[in-house]
């Protein structure tokens, strides 16, 4: 399963590893970075436990929906080519959390010339790993969303 910028060069490629999906980032066919996954006894993982994904067309665009659920808490994913800017993927995410969550976001690692623009949440880089983290709030759904560009 895999989703594309516009402009067709930045390609996120869905693959099942172990119990979820990870997906691998290329340009141009180029392997430039990937997600960070975690295995199947953390509560809180690295990256959301996406166990189901479809491929759907959405206002003209192909666009990845998913769901996954680890401990208590379900996530769900829509990644898919941005519609303001052809050189991007933007992806939007979400957990509904059944208790105080630990670690919640996305993590990946990666490589020139791929840009990180968060649009929800905060970013950090811990051990050459980008995180995306959820913002703060008692609320029991908390979302974060961000682009990955790919830059000339």
């Amino acid at each position: 399963q895999l989703v594309s910028s516009l402009d067709g060069r930045l390609v996120a490629t869905f693959t099942w590893q172990g119990d979820r999906y990870g997906h691998q980032l290329s340009i141009d066919g180029k392997f430039v970075g990937g997600s960070v996954e975690s295995d199947a006894a953390e509560n809180w993982p690295k990256s959301p436990p996406i166990q189901q994904i479809s491929l759907e067309q959405i206002d003209g665009r192909q666009m990845v929906l998913g769901v996954g659920a680890a401990g208590r808490s379900h996530w769900s994913i829509s990644a898919g080519p941005c519609p303001d800017d052809e050189r991007a993927l933007k992806f939007d995410l979400a957990c509904r959390c059944k208790e105080t969550p630990g670690f919640l976001g996305s993590c990946y690692r990666l490589e020139t010339p791929l840009q990180l623009s968060v649009l929800e949440g905060q970013s950090k880089c811990e051990d050459s790993v980008q995180q995306i983290l959820a913002t703060p709030t008692d609320e029991a759904t908390r979302r974060w969303s961000y682009r990955l560009v790919c830059r000339p």
